[in-house]
């Protein structure tokens, strides 16, 4: 029996490589394997992020990987699929990623304390990133808890996950969508959130096949 394709998870802006540790275990008990990728969202910015994806993601040469990614990560990963032209397309799952901008960042960037603290992924935030190359199948999973930095900030931003609204979530050549009852950070901690990544990555569905 082969080995299951590795899966690289991409933690988002303000939360590190641990953050990404309880979903990796839900992954493997699900009999995925998974690689964790560090990068520094605030310095780096998309393009150096995603080239430094691109080559983390090539180190394991045996199959082709997937992707998981939280929030920001979720734009890096999209922006490396397109410099892996020589890679088998395969699946990625985002969650909470602001595909079409965020309100929040833009909110933050109006003040320079805001855009030191985005620091070079501010901008990015600002404009989003909603291209997936072709080929690949991407599944996206959005947060309805309103419970998060934009909350706190007093940022209106409908229905949301209380950092990245509903709205900023969507992408037209996704493969397949869901929102569930969490928050952002809440997204990396659910039980039913790490069902749906692992029978997505499985079988290209966000819910498992009967």
């Amino acid at each position: 029996m082969s080995e299951p394709a590795p899966v690289v998870l991409v933690h988002g802006l303000f939360y590190g490589r641990l953050s990404m540790a309880l979903l990796a275990r839900r992954l493997r008990r699900a009999g995925l394997r998974t690689r964790s990728f560090a990068y520094r969202p605030t310095r780096d910015g998309l393009d150096a992020a995603a080239r430094a994806l691109a080559r983390f993601a090539a180190a394991d040469c045996t199959r082709p990987p997937h992707f998981v990614g939280h929030s920001f990560g979720g734009l890096v990963i999209l922006r490396a699929l397109e410099l892996q032209h020589d890679r088998d397309p395969g699946r990625a799952v985002l969650l909470g990623s602001p595909l079409q901008g965020s309100r929040v960042a833009r909110q933050l960037c109006r003040w320079r304390p805001g855009r030191a603290l985005l620091g070079a992924a501010g901008p990015e935030l600002v404009a989003g990133y909603d291209r997936i190359r072709s080929g690949w199948k991407v599944g996206l999973i959005a947060g309805n808890r309103s419970l998060g930095l934009g909350r706190l900030a007093g940022i209106r931003l409908g229905r949301s996950d209380g950092t990245v609204a509903l709205d900023e979530v969507m992408a037209g050549d996704a493969a397949d969508r869901d929102v569930l009852p969490v928050s952002h950070t809440g997204l990396l901690v659910s039980g039913r959130v790490a069902e749906r990544v692992a029978a997505f990555l499985q079988n290209g569905r966000l819910r498992s096949l009967p």
